[in-house]
């Protein structure tokens, strides 16, 4: 410090050389270390397989956890108790004194009914009808939204990155995704109604005027014509409702699959992914239809044979039933999360 300056009272300008810190790394360090740290495309996907590969992985997801599928057996069994013992009851009271003709060929009630036992037993139960409607309606109302928690607990546990066997770890995966499961289940409510009234109501009503004269089918010019015009009805709205039920399905994969809650958004979702890759899904969803009447006629032949006791279809045909639809609920959610990121292990 000068004099001059100390005399005039001003203190001297502090002048920084290098306040920043400096990196002495080279610049090819600092590349080597950006393009280490992973990047979406670069991290683990779901696997990408064809239908059949998807299918069995769901399967042997199932079957992994016999715990699981031997409660939803005896659970599933319960369910149709009421309906069971209606019908048992009836045919008890309304077939028992029944005589067979003496000109009518021996048959086996549980394979081939003939249609005379059939108007002898609704002519000696006339409120048989009403009473199995009364316990068939509640229990088809239940196993459709228990259907929703079981289709959560398959779901879920085929997309978690611990798999978990137990029965609570599944129940705890179809609590988590019951309730929007369910607002789909009653978005679907409408959809499956429009689609009745189109094939039962004015829209194929107008159809059958272009068809047939005043849109009788009474009054068609031939009866093959009004065979097919019915039959063609039937399995049109039949095929209506499975690809409703698919894409319900689809949407409900894509809530588990984006981690989502919005059920108009997945149920977009669902109707886009049937859209993108309709071949695909509808090839995914008939290779279970296949499995599982695979498995109904086998048993049928070995029972037919007397290879297997009778009574074993009451435990195999549910058994069947439920397998396949957990291939096909954990395949399904697999298929729409191809190429997603795997979550990563808790």
């Amino acid at each position: 410090m000068s004099q001059e300056e100390h005399d005039s009272g001003l203190n001297p300008t502090p002048f920084v050389v290098d306040a920043v810190e400096h990196n002495s790394q080279p610049p090819n360090a600092l590349d080597s270390q950006t393009s280490s740290q992973p990047t979406p495309s670069m991290l683990p996907t779901h696997p990408r397989r064809g239908i059949l590969g998807h299918f069995l992985a769901g399967l042997g997801l199932a079957l992994a956890r016999p715990r699981v599928l031997v409660c939803l057996v005896a659970f599933s069994i319960l369910l149709a108790l009421p309906t069971a013992t209606t019908v048992y009851q009836s045919a008890r009271s309304g077939l028992t004194n029944v005589a067979v003709p003496a000109s009518e060929i021996p048959f086996n009630v549980a394979w081939s009914t003939p249609g005379w036992l059939l108007a002898e037993w609704k002519r000696e139960t006339p409120n048989f009808s009403s009473a199995a409607q009364a316990a068939l309606t509640p229990s088809i109302l239940l196993s459709s939204l228990v259907g929703l928690l079981l289709a959560g607990g398959w779901m879920g546990i085929a997309l978690s990155p611990r798999r978990r066997n137990g029965l609570l770890a599944f129940l705890r995966f179809g609590g988590e995704w019951f309730f929007p499961f369910f607002r789909t289940w009653l978005l679907g409510l409408p959809l499956f109604y429009g689609l009745t009234w189109i094939f039962w109501s004015s829209p194929f009503e107008w159809v059958l005027e272009q068809v047939v004269p005043e849109g009788k089918l009474d009054l068609a010019p031939s009866e093959s014509l009004a065979r097919w015009v019915e039959h063609g009805r039937e399995t049109l709205y039949v095929l209506g409702l499975l690809v409703l039920e698919l894409v319900l399905d689809l949407s409900r994969a894509s809530m588990v699959a984006n981690r989502g809650r919005s059920a108009l958004l997945a149920l977009f979702r669902g109707l886009g992914r049937f859209a993108y890759e309709p071949i695909r899904v509808l090839g995914f969803t008939g290779l279970g239809f296949v499995f599982e009447l695979g498995w109904v006629v086998a048993l049928s032949v070995l029972s037919a044979r007397g290879l297997i006791p009778l009574w074993s279809l009451v435990f195999l045909l549910p058994f069947g039933r439920i397998l396949c639809r957990a291939g096909r609920q954990a395949g399904l959610v697999m298929l729409v999360a191809e190429d997603r990121p795997l979550p990563e292990k808790a």
